[in-house]
């Protein structure tokens, strides 16, 4: 019957967080990931400098930030360094395969903001404010916000995740960028999963006169 598809559709969520990460990783290598030995490396280690820069952008010059970077002129020099090092073919290499996870990061944002979960003011502001890659925490802020399997509300810029966010992992150890990623493309797709499967679920319960269903999540 209809719940039960609405079940299955809510189990399956693995297998599509896991082939969305395969694209992502796929996506990434194709742009650069994997033009040379450690281009891997390579790309985390950019990604966490220009994260590191957005967040003392956002939260000032004496903001704490991971790997024990003192600063935006450390950050910048590095990233100076990195590129003096690599060259000129494997530093663009490096921006190209940057840019493409940075895009999948946002797609999903994206994605979780037409199905309902965040408002598009709360996707605008986190782009803005975090344009390289925004950190796993957000997506578990959302989860976290879920009841059962629907969620009471969109993740808004009235609450205080969105401040929240430059504190998640800046003085705590590093955490690899791409995996921060990857990690945010499988909670994403398991919470748009659940949530679908509660409208189909509410749909069926109303539809079979048990109950009333409750506009908690956009149709």
């Amino acid at each position: 019957n209809d719940v039960e598809r609405a079940v299955a559709l809510s189990r399956g969520s693995a297998a599509v967080g896991t082939q969305r990460v395969k694209d992502f990783v796929g996506k990434v290598n194709e742009a650069g990931g994997k033009a040379f030995p450690k281009a891997q490396d390579y790309t985390d280690s950019y990604l966490h400098l220009k994260h590191n820069l957005d967040i003392i952008a956002a939260k000032g010059a004496q903001r704490k930030v991971a790997g024990g970077i003192q600063g935006a002129d450390e950050a910048n020099s590095l990233l100076t360094q990195m590129q003096t090092e690599l060259g000129p073919d494997k530093w663009t290499q490096v921006e190209q395969a940057s840019k493409a996870a940075v895009s999948e990061g946002r797609a999903m944002l994206d994605r979780m903001v037409d199905e309902g979960l965040v408002a598009r003011e709360m996707a605008d502001a986190l782009k803005a404010k975090y344009p390289n890659y925004n950190p796993t925490r957000f997506i578990q802020d959302v989860s976290d916000m879920a009841d059962g399997l629907t969620m009471p509300s969109r993740l808004t810029v009235n609450r205080n995740n969105i401040m929240r966010l430059g504190e998640v992992g800046s003085e705590a150890g590093r955490y690899r960028p791409l995996d921060s990623i990857m990690a945010s493309l499988m909670e994403g797709e398991n919470l748009i999963a659940r949530n679908r499967a509660a409208r189909a679920i509410g749909k069926a319960v109303e539809a079979q006169g048990i109950g009333m269903r409750v506009n908690t999540t956009r149709p």
